[in-house]
């Protein structure tokens, strides 16, 4: 089993925002993904997969909670269809939060827990 910690300490975007940590857990036949919370995760994720199975890979994404700083970069992985399942709880939000969280939610390849 491989571990990978992607901080996004050193991106860009985080001079102004702090999107929390993502973890890769690779155990050779499932990738599974602890929090995405940013665009740049997402594209670390996506190279990840590429470059240890090929294009086809999908991830197996687990929200630790639904914090924007926790799921920002799922969209993009969605969009890029690399995500076969999405676990996380269910809770309440307001603005565009709930948004973002209800698009996930509405996606036929995604099921929210």
């Amino acid at each position: 089993m491989n571990t990978l910690m992607l901080s996004s300490k050193s991106y860009k975007e985080s001079k102004e925002h702090d999107f929390g940590d993502c973890f890769i857990s690779d155990n050779g036949n499932d990738v599974v993904v602890f929090d995405c919370g940013s665009n740049e995760h997402a594209e670390k994720v996506i190279e990840y997969l590429e470059n240890n199975y090929g294009p086809d890979k999908k991830a197996i994404i687990v929200l630790s909670h639904n914090d924007s700083d926790h799921f920002n970069g799922i969209p993009k992985l969605i969009e890029e269809n690399k995500v076969e399942k999405v676990y996380t709880i269910l809770a309440r939000f307001s603005g565009k939060e709930k948004t973002n969280c209800f698009h996930l939610s509405q996606n036929p390849k995604c099921g929210i827990l």
